[in-house]
């Protein structure tokens, strides 16, 4: 197997850690807040904005949704990324462990 391989296989394992499932996380975390507010009592909203006029409703639906529906796609990303860099990385290690075994 290629050493450029492996490296792909180890940058698509590191950057889903790193990078996609944070990402999941904290878009999650905003879809839930969206739906949270969007189920509570509209006189809380009014009362948290304050002197300024509080949003529609809808804004907090969407928000939720396309929050939530990021937080689906980097997920999906994430793990199938980490998926195929293990199993690259394995295939690897297997190669490697029978060109050992052959040599001797």
């Amino acid at each position: 197997m290629s050493q450029e391989r492996k490296i792909m296989a180890w940058v698509a394992v590191v950057g889903s850690v790193v990078a996609c499932f944070p990402t999941a996380c904290c878009l999650a975390f905003y879809g839930f807040g969206g739906i949270a507010a969007l189920l509570a009592d509209p006189r809380m909203i009014e009362a948290a904005a304050g002197s300024g006029e509080a949003p529609p409703r809808w804004i907090f639906t969407a928000l939720g949704v396309c929050s939530t529906l990021g937080a689906l796609v980097a997920l999906g990303i994430g793990i199938g990324a980490l998926v195929w860099g293990i199993r690259v990385l394995r295939r690897a290690s297997a190669e490697t462990a029978e060109a050992r075994e052959a040599s001797t």
